[in-house]
């Protein structure tokens, strides 16, 4: 291998090692926004509070 190719070899390496940081980071933010909404939902039946269904389409 030449040095070209195992400079190019580390600078992958880095970039997935960042990236699988980046995307393991997310799906923690992600879960945290799960219970917030889970959260917020159980307040607003709690107060008699009617929220729309998001999982469809936005009606406009």
């Amino acid at each position: 291998m030449t040095e070209k190719e195992r400079e190019y070899l580390e600078n992958l390496e880095e970039c997935f090692f960042q990236l699988r940081n980046s995307y393991e980071c997310k799906q923690s933010e992600i879960k945290d926004l799960k219970v917030n909404i889970e959260i917020l939902k159980e307040v607003c039946r709690d107060n008699f509070i009617e929220i729309p269904d998001l999982d469809g389409p936005l009606p406009f």
